[in-house]
C-alpha cells in the first residue's frame, strides 16, 4: 500500500534523522583563539563544567502498542517503536537504498556472500554479523538470537514471505550462517529476509520461548540492541525511551529521550502539534 510504504519512509526518515543528527551537527568547525583560561588561585573550587542540555522529541500514537513489531499488528507505529530498540540484519532507508545494521555487509554475488546453482536453480547465501553489538544486559548478539528469532516466527505460524523460498538456516558459527533455499527457488528479496517491515532479531537468552512470539516478554519489556532502551510505560499515558549509552555505532544517537505520548483524540493531538508540544503526528486524520 502506498500510505504505508509512505509513513514507513516518514519513520525511518526520523530514526535516521535521529541516529546521524549527531555527525553533522559535530563536523569540523574553523579553528577559532579562544583566551587562554585563567588557573584558579591557591585554595578556590575549580569551576564546574555546565552539565549538556538533555535533548527530546515527543512523538504521538493513538492507543497502547501491542507489539514492538510489524507482524503481531501492522499498524505502522507499532513497528517504528520497535525499531528505536531492536536491530535487523540489513534495513531500507529513506530513498530505498539496502544498508547492513546487524551484519557485517550485505551478501552479494560479488563479495561472495551469495551463490547460484545453475543446475538446480537454487541459492545459498551467507551472513556474517558484525561482533561488537550487545544486548542491554550485556550479553553479545550473535547467530544463535538470529536462528532462535527464525526458529520462534516458524512455532508460531507467523508467516514472512520468506519461509515460502527458505529449507534451512545452518550456523557456522557464532558470527556466520547459511541461509539455504529449496530447490528451484531463487528469493530475490533475501537481502531483507532477515530486516525490512517484518523482522527484529530477538535475545535467546532473554525471551521466553515457551511463552511463543505473540505471547512472550520481549514485547512487554524489550531487551534493546538498538539506538535507545525503554526506561518507562505507563499505559494509556506515555513511553519512554532513553539513548543507550552502549550502542555500537560511536556518537549515536543523538537525541537523548524519545517520549512517545497515547493521544486517542484527534483534536487533542492536533492541538499539540499546532502548539509545539509535539513532533510528531503519526496518522493524523
Amino acid at each position: 500500500m502506498n500510505y504505508r510504504k509512505s509513513m514507513k519512509a516518514l519513520v525511518f526518515g526520523l530514526i535516521a534523522l535521529m541516529l546521524i543528527i549527531g555527525v553533522v551537527s559535530c563536523g569540523p568547525k574553523p579553528a577559532a583563539e579562544e583566551p587562554a583560561a585563567e588557573e584558579p588561585a591557591a585554595g578556590e573550587p575549580a569551576a564546574e563544567e555546565p552539565a549538556a542540555e538533555i535533548t527530546s522529541i515527543t512523538i504521538l500514537i493513538p492507543d497502547n502498542p501491542v507489539a514492538f513489531n510489524g507482524i503481531n499488528t501492522d499498524t505502522g507505529y507499532e513497528q517504528a517503536l520497535g525499531e528505536l530498540v531492536m536491530l535487523s540484519l540489513a534495513e531500507t532507508d529513506p530513498n530505498g537504498n539496502k544498508y547492513p545494521e546487524l551484519a557485517a555487509e550485505i551478501p552479494t554475488i560479488e563479495n561472495g556472500g551469495v551463490v547460484f546453482d545453475e543446475e538446480a536453480w537454487s541459492m545459498t547465501v551467507t551472513w556474517k554479523l558484525r561482533e561488537d553489538v550487545f544486548w542491554a544486559d550485556g550479553e553479545q548478539v550473535t547467530v544463535d538470537d538470529v536462528i532462535f528469532t527464525w526458529d520462534a516466527l516458524i512455532a508460531a505460524d507467523a508467516w514472512i514471505s520468506a519461509m515460502d523460498y527458505t529449507e534451512s538456516l545452518e550456523k557456522i558459527n557464532d558470527f556466520t550462517f547459511i541461509v539455504h533455499y529449496y530447490e528451484g527457488y531463487i528469493f530475490p528479496d533475501y537481502a531483507l529476509q532477515f530486516g525490512g517491515e517484518d523482522f527484529f532479531v530477538y535475545p535467546e537468552h532473554y525471551c521466553d520461548a515457551e511463552a511463543g512470539f505473540y505471547e512472550w516478554n520481549c514485547d512487554d519489556e524489550p531487551l534493546s540492541s538498538g539506538p535507545y532502551i525503554l526506561e518507562e510505560w505507563v499505559a494509556d499515558d506515555h513511553l519512554t525511551f532513553v539513548k543507550n549509552e552502549n550502542y555500537f555505532e560511536e556518537g549515536k544517537p543523538a537525541i537523548d529521550r524519545v517520549i512517545v505520548q497515547i493521544v486517542p483524540e484527534e483534536p487533542v493531538k492536533q492541538a499539540m502539534m499546532l502548539e509545539g508540544d509535539a513532533d510528531l503526528h503519526y496518522w493524523p486524520a
